[in-house]
């Protein structure tokens, strides 16, 4: 059976049925072949997500192994969202924040996010409203917003998981706008 063959529910993939004041561009980066079933899942879903995306960049890091052609979808279909393929030349981590400069509408939120994580419609619409936006008006699409919080200590140079005695100052890439 073909990765493009495979029928699967995605979770609340339909919560955002009016698109959203802003859609974006989803940056997808893998390389291990033993993901490509995860890879072909996420992929599905995220194509559905038509009110809250506007483009799929799909990084392939891997440059020993050809991507299975049926992977990706067939064309551009109708009320799906885009999927475009990039091969780099390189097999670097930094791929994923390369793609967009190159491939990303210039005024497009970038969402990156890793091959074994899934967001749901809802929840990429509440980080583009807090990255318009923010809780008091403070992010104005010049903030990072993040799922994975952090706080770095800038006099021992160390980092780890926030507590509530500081407020998080860095994302680590797992998922971030």
């Amino acid at each position: 059976m073909s990765y493009s063959d495979r029928q699967s529910i995605c979770p609340a993939a339909d919560e955002i049925l009016v698109p959203h004041a802003r859609r974006a561009t989803l940056v997808l980066m893998s390389y291990s072949p033993r993901r490509l079933e995860q890879v072909a899942w996420v992929m599905s879903c995220y194509r559905q997500m038509t009110g809250v995306l506007d483009k799929i960049l799909f990084v392939w890091n891997n440059l020993d192994v050809d991507l299975p052609e049926d992977i990706l979808p067939p064309g551009n279909e109708p009320n799906a969202v885009p999927v475009q393929f990039v091969k780099p030349k390189e097999n670097w981590m930094t791929n994923r924040f390369d793609a967009p400069n190159t491939y990303a509408d210039e005024n497009a939120p970038v969402i990156l996010v890793d091959d074994d994580v899934f967001l749901t419609a809802g929840l990429l619409a509440g980080m583009m409203d807090y990255w318009s936006d923010g809780p008091r008006g403070e992010c104005d699409e010049k903030c990072v917003v993040g799922l994975d919080p952090r706080y770095g200590n800038p006099h021992t140079k160390k980092y780890g998981i926030y507590d509530h005695d500081h407020l998080p100052n860095l994302v680590i890439g797992k998922t971030m706008l």
